[in-house]
This record gives structure tokens, C-alpha cells and sequence, in this order.
């Protein structure tokens, strides 16, 4: 589910200081991606039912359906971001690269959704969750997690890179400060 972003000038406090979240989450992001290490596994794998596709129907319920479950305000707090910066960045990847598309696998069954792929890649930024404990909310293997979260950060610095990525000035600081006391 791709939401169009409309922007009106009352929302461009809002969208400095996402701007600058999401500043922070792309470094953090590009360390951890520099420095994860490359694992294989080399004894066979067991295969484990994750049921994804009803994890992508309570991860809609709960976050993105017309309704859902938890309102703007906690999603904002659970994902560090505005649902409607998230459907950019989401629109964005997906445009970008395709394997975060919500596709079907050689068997036909549908793949993890993007909506699953970035939560878990966003959750791992905005709160240093370990890949295999994320495993229990939006049902992916440590490695597929770890796989699509390098793809993440690797697509945010790719996409982003020359706009966002940069150093905050002590400017950027201060402003933060000052408008982080009105979003929490």
C-alpha cells in the first residue's frame, strides 16, 4: 500500500524533523551495514512455516489498513517516523529495487511484503533489535532479515546519499532540540 505524499506548508516542521530522523537512522544504518559481517551457513537448513501472510494481514491491521489498530501517534512512536514518510521511503525502495516488491517465489506463495521487509529493517535501526528477536513480529529468518536490512541501508545511502546523508550542522542540532520538545 503506497500513500501519496501531499505536503501543506503547516507540515514542514514536521517533515525537518522526520528529514533529520531520518538523517540519523541512514548513519546508524550505514555503520551497522558496514560492519556486519557476511555469513553462510553451511550445513542444510530446516525449513520453519513463519505463516507471513498472516503476519502481513495483522502487521496491515495493526499499522497501515484505512482503520488500523494503532493510531498516527503510536505509530509514530513505534517506527521513529510519520506513516506518511514511511509510505514515501516504502514507495521509494520499491520503485528503486524490486526485491522489496511484494512478489510470488518459484512455489507461487507470496513473499514477505514491503511493508514487513521495511519494519523489520527500520526496527532494527530505531531500536537496535537483534535480527533473530524480530523474528516473532514480522516472521523472518535471521538471515532474510540480515539480508534485507544490508539491502535497506545500502538503497536509503544509494537514494538518499547526496540529499540527506551528511553530517547535521550544529544549526541542524540545535533546531532539532528545539522542535523535538513539541513531537514526544
Amino acid at each position: 500500500m503506497i500513500i501519496s505524499d501531499s505536503s501543506s506548508s503547516g507540515e514542514e516542521e514536521n517533515e525537518e524533523c522526520e528529514r533529520f530522523h531520518h538523517l540519523r537512522l541512514s548513519l546508524i544504518g550505514r555503520r551497522l551495514a558496514e560492519g556486519a559481517s557476511s555469513r553462510r551457513q553451511t550445513t542444510s537448513r530446516r525449513h520453519i512455516d513463519r505463516e507471513r501472510v498472516e503476519c502481513n494481514r495483522r502487521l496491515m491491521r495493526d499499522y497501515f489498513d484505512p482503520n488500523p489498530v494503532y493510531n498516527a501517534r503510536i505509530f509514530r512512536r513505534r517506527y521513529r517516523m510519520q506513516p506518511r514518510l514511511f509510505h514515501r521511503i516504502m514507495g521509494d525502495i520499491v520503485r528503486f529495487d524490486p526485491s522489496f516488491a511484494l512478489r510470488r517465489d518459484s512455489f507461487g506463495q507470496l513473499s514477505l511484503s514491503p511493508e514487513q521487509k521495511l519494519t523489520g529493517a527500520m526496527r532494527m535501526l530505531a531500536y537496535g533489535s537483534p535480527a533473530d528477536q524480530l523474528d516473532e513480529y514480522v516472521r523472518m529468518g535471521e538471515s532474510t532479515l540480515m539480508e534485507v536490512f544490508r539491502k535497506f541501508c545500502n538503497n536509503i545511502i544509494n537514494m538518499y546519499g547526496a540529499t540527506y546523508l551528511r553530517a547535521p550542522t550544529p544549526a541542524d542540532l540545535s533546531q532539532h532540540e528545539r522542535r523535538s520538545s513539541f513531537i514526544w
